[in-house]
């Protein structure tokens, strides 16, 4: 943590994280309509973060979102979701479980 982020000063704030401006020019944050067919055009990630978010979704919107999104994972990139989240079918999607909320895409 001390390497990579900056902790909060301000007694409201110690519990509070952010990255440090000189590692953060290495990630990319975007906002996405994770309904919408297309979320961008030539950009793939290594990590796709997506905690606590497709239990918000019926099990085949989950499904197709988790299907657009590997979509835009590199080859070997990983997909983590939250703990109480699942893909189904994952095996249909290329993906390995390779932890309790961790997936490696293989092709």
């Amino acid at each position: 943590k001390r390497k990579y982020f900056l902790r909060g000063s301000a007694q409201n704030t110690r519990d509070f994280y952010r990255f440090d401006p000189a590692y953060r020019a290495n990630f990319k944050f975007r906002e996405f309509n994770l309904v919408d067919a297309v979320l961008m055009a030539d950009v793939r990630f290594d990590f796709i973060f997506l905690r606590n978010v497709l239990i918000y979704f019926d099990q085949e919107a989950g499904y197709r979102i988790v299907q657009r999104l590997c979509h835009y994972l590199k080859p070997g990139g990983f997909f983590v979701l939250g703990l109480s989240e699942a893909v189904t079918k994952p095996d249909k999607l290329d993906l390995k479980k390779i932890g309790n909320s961790t997936f490696k895409l293989c092709r």
